[in-house]
């Protein structure tokens, strides 16, 4: 608990806040508020704390999250509210610091459990859709290109079957590592289901896509997973890519295109990259099927 007066001026502190700031009570007092509360956490621009605490009337019986900087320069969050008593007919404030940073914790662990992908740690179906989703629609309001794409182990049912679920989620592990270490710091992905992920690229073209595409599947083709009996697994992935065009198209119908991708990828032979981009024709689609090893072969064809 500190204590101000009328003015904004600190006239106590309690043991406890002696305590979570590292002050002695004449420390606390002389300190500017600065020293001791850093500013909003939702609003960490903001360089005038002392406008808005203690004596800002709108956080009289509220309270607020700031964060809070103890004599070491530690940072950490608190839970700060305003009251307001009298003595002697003068006005004093009273705020009440509660150190959050268990309760911080444990809310960053429930959020992670809940947007994450327990076998993976990607992010799950849900997550990976709401930051698409976010990201769909800043591309389509700035008229800026994003692209998806479906990546999809090959042969994983057969991987399943020959050396059991354990390998077949060592498999999927490995994948989304290796998803994560080629791409870039804008993109983000998630697993969708299954053994497919969905892979989301802002500010990217099809054609810088491909390439991101292409390198993936190079560092897959490196993987190699043990098995229990001492084996390695050798592995594929076939990638089907969308890329927005059609201002009046949504996420799903993009995500719908990349899967159409991806099934032709799986039907002329696996291993490979297929681009399907929308045009201003809803009836015109581009075809791309792509090899890494020989990308001066590929073609282009319109699909009905």
């Amino acid at each position: 608990v500190i204590v101000f007066n009328n003015l904004g001026e600190k006239r106590a502190a309690n043991k406890s806040a002696e305590v979570m700031l590292g002050y002695e009570e004449n420390e606390i007092i002389n300190l500017s508020i600065n020293k001791i509360i850093e500013h909003d956490i939702e609003h960490k621009n903001d360089n005038n704390i002392e406008n808005v605490l203690p004596i800002d009337l709108s956080l009289l019986n509220n309270s607020t999250n700031l964060l809070a900087r103890n004599k070491n320069g530690e940072f950490f969050p608190v839970e700060i509210s305003v009251g307001k008593t009298k003595i002697n007919n003068e006005t004093y404030y009273i705020s009440t610091l509660k150190d959050i940073s268990a309760r911080k914790k444990d809310e960053a662990k429930l959020q992670l459990l809940a947007t994450t992908d327990s076998l993976t740690n990607a992010l799950n179906r849900r997550a990976i859709l709401d930051l698409g989703e976010n990201a769909f629609s800043l591309a389509r309001r700035h008229d800026r290109p994003l692209s998806i794409m479906m990546l999809d182990a090959d042969y994983f049912k057969k991987i399943n079957d020959n050396f059991g679920h354990d390998s077949g989620d060592k498999v999927l592990i490995a994948l989304a590592k290796t998803i994560e270490q080629v791409l870039r710091t804008s993109d983000f992905y998630g697993r969708f289901g299954g053994e497919a992920f969905l892979i989301v690229l802002p500010e990217t073209n099809i054609f810088e896509a491909e390439v991101v595409a292409n390198r993936l599947l190079m560092k897959i083709r490196e993987l190699e997973i043990p098995t229990l009996n001492d084996e390695l697994i050798k592995v594929t992935a076939s990638i089907g890519i969308s890329e927005i065009e059609d201002t009046s198209a949504n996420l799903m119908k993009i995500i719908h295109d990349a899967d159409g991708a991806l099934f032709e990828a799986k039907e002329t032979g696996r291993d490979k990259t297929v681009c399907k981009a929308l045009r201003k024709n809803p009836n015109q689609i581009k075809l791309v099927p792509t090899s890494l090893q020989s990308p001066a072969l590929s073609r282009t064809k319109k699909a009905l």
